[in-house]
C-alpha cells in the first residue's frame, strides 16, 4: 500500500475516487481484505491505527464470502465495517468502482459516504461525524491485499485513480 496526498486537495470538503477493479474468477474471499479509499487526518501515522485522534480513514473492502463494504474509523468509533452483506464483489470482470465522502460541517454529524459498482449506487451512509472541523480532506490511502496471511495466493489489478473534489 501507499498514501497519495495530491496538490490541490487542501480545503476539499467532499470527493469522488474512482477507479477499475479486476477480481479473478478464482479469487479467494476466505479472509476479508481491503482496496483504496479516502482519508483525512493530521498525522500518517494514524492511518492504521483501530480509532483516529482526527478525521477518518475509509478503505473499501470485502468480508469473508466476499460482501462489498467499506471500513470507517473515526475518532467516535473505532474501525466499523459498513457494507451489504448479501451483495458481493463482481469477478472475472472488470468493475468501475467510485466512492464517494462529504464531509460533516463543523460540529454536526452531517457527513456522507457513498460507493457505486458499474454506476449503481450500492452504499450510502449519512449523519456521519468524520471527525473533521475545519480541516479538508487528506488524499487516498491506497491499501491492497488481504487483512492477514491468507492460505491461498491471490491477484487483484486496478486501473490508475482519479480523484475529483469540491
Amino acid at each position: 500500500g501507499f498514501v497519495w496526498a495530491p496538490p490541490g486537495l487542501e480545503g476539499a470538503r467532499a470527493a469522488c475516487l474512482s477507479f477499475r477493479l479486476f477480481l479473478p474468477k478464482d479469487f479467494s474471499f476466505d479472509i476479508p481484505g481491503k482496496l483504496p479509499g479516502l482519508y483525512a487526518s493530521r498525522a500518517l501515522s494514524e492511518l492504521d491505527d483501530e480509532a483516529v485522534q482526527s478525521g477518518f480513514v475509509s478503505r473499501l473492502g470485502w468480508q469473508k464470502g466476499g460482501a462489498i463494504g467499506v471500513t470507517l474509523a473515526t475518532p467516535d468509533k473505532p474501525a466499523t465495517w459498513l457494507g451489504t452483506r448479501k451483495e458481493g464483489w463482481p469477478v472475472g470482470r472488470w468493475v468501475d468502482i467510485s466512492q464517494e465522502v462529504v464531509l460533516n460541517a463543523p460540529g454536526k454529524s452531517d457527513g456522507l459516504l457513498r460507493v457505486w459498482i458499474d454506476g449503481a449506487l450500492r452504499l450510502e451512509k449519512t449523519g456521519l461525524n468524520l471527525g473533521v472541523n475545519q480541516a479538508s480532506l487528506s488524499g487516498v490511502v491506497a491499501d491492497l491485499g488481504y487483512e492477514q496471511k491468507s492460505p491461498a495466493a491471490g491477484r487483484l489489478t486496478i486501473s490508475p485513480f482519479i480523484l475529483q473534489r469540491q
